[in-house]
């Protein structure tokens, strides 16, 4: 197929979705990674050197569709083996700002039941888009319908009640939840917020994961911080972290990480602390970012950044840590899911930061 053709060589996990255009008469063209979210970036590039065409839109995930869109593709990916016409859904805040969600139909025989929990996901992918279905929903499950009453089943009623919605009104409540969310995180961008206060900063002690690595991949041996914002602290240390559930600018959550083992442990604060004094004023002058954290481990010194124009703050890192003799052993690495494993060293010949079997870095 003419597709796979010219899609393989560039990635042959990519995978690909023709439909209607959304905006205008004529065609969409989705690019997808699917489970592979590291792809992401690899999909921004082509979608950035993609022409110009009238009768066509070019996306990064799979867009929201409606109610028999959704029963449609949950029919036709099981092949016609699964169907719930009378499928109605649940949603509350779960945790890390996410959006937790539980479906019942009748055809739902448990709370494990592994058809109902596929026909879910599905739902949740065209109902609320695949972007949203990566960063914002948080758990998905499912129940058996509760017994009806003799008058729901005289006429083939079955009520909502509990917080049950129909999947035409999911769209809605999902929109509505995630603005309130939003609405409860800070109106401004870090940046323009004054964070010196102590009282505003958390110190946290965690307990390192078990190391199976010569070296420390991520943030895995991070025992000791402290943050300014200690739920997107907490959210990086889940899995799944995106920005979007907490910044309404557009920010990126992302860290510097220090290799500090040539310098002497009772010097270590003030050597990562000369590092801070000077970025922080750098970042914050050109409206960039800030430091909103930092942590520690027995062999890096990680310094928390929100950033809001990755590309341009990485020459003002550069620019910043190497007069002042920063580690060669130095890297940006980010939170987000779909950057684990995009990293920028501070100098020319950085070696690249260690990493774990699946090639995470972040």
């Amino acid at each position: 197929m003419w597709m796979n053709q010219h899609l393989n060589p560039v990635n042959q996990h990519l995978c690909w979705e023709f439909g209607p255009a959304i905006k205008k008469e004529g065609h969409r063209l989705i690019f997808t990674p699917e489970s592979r979210r590291f792809l992401h970036p690899m999909i921004d590039t082509l979608l950035d050197r993609a022409p110009e065409l009238a009768r066509w839109e070019f996306y990064r995930y799979r867009q929201r569709e409606g109610p028999a869109e959704a029963h449609a593709y949950v029919k036709g990916r099981s092949r016609g083996k699964l169907a719930y016409p009378d499928a109605q859904a649940a949603m509350k805040r779960g945790d890390h700002n996410r959006i937790d969600i539980t479906f019942r139909a009748r055809g739902f025989r448990s709370k494990d039941d592994q058809d109902a929990i596929n026909a879910a996901w599905m739902f949740c992918e065209v109902l609320f888009g695949e972007e949203a279905l990566d960063k914002w929903l948080g758990r998905i499950e499912v129940e058996p319908m509760p017994q009806a009453g003799l008058a729901s089943r005289l006429f083939g009623r079955v009520a909502a009640g509990g917080g049950f919605l129909p999947l035409q009104r999911l769209a809605e409540t999902f929109d509505a939840l995630r603005q309130s969310i939003l609405d409860q995180i800070p109106d401004r961008p870090l940046h323009e917020l004054d964070l010196t206060g102590t009282a505003q900063w958390s110190s946290f002690k965690r307990q390192p994961g078990t190391n199976d690595f010569d070296d420390e991949p991520g943030r895995d041996g991070i025992y000791v911080g402290t943050s300014a914002r200690f739920d997107v602290t907490q959210g990086a240390i889940a899995s799944a972290f995106s920005g979007q559930r907490f910044s309404r600018f557009g920010e990126t959550f992302c860290y510097l990480k220090l290799d500090w083992s040539a310098v002497e442990r009772g010097k270590v604060i003030d050597w990562r602390g000369a590092f801070e004094n000077a970025l922080e004023p750098a970042l914050r002058s050109e409206k960039l970012g800030c430091i909103f954290g930092t942590a520690g481990s027995e062999r890096y010194m990680y310094i928390d950044l929100s950033l809001t124009d990755v590309d341009r703050s990485i020459a003002l890192i550069r620019d910043t840590l190497r007069p002042l003799l920063a580690p060669k052993r130095t890297w940006l690495l980010f939170f987000e899911r779909e950057y684990e494993r995009e990293w920028m060293g501070i100098w020319d010949d950085t070696p690249p930061p260690p990493a774990r079997n699946d090639g995470s870095v972040g």
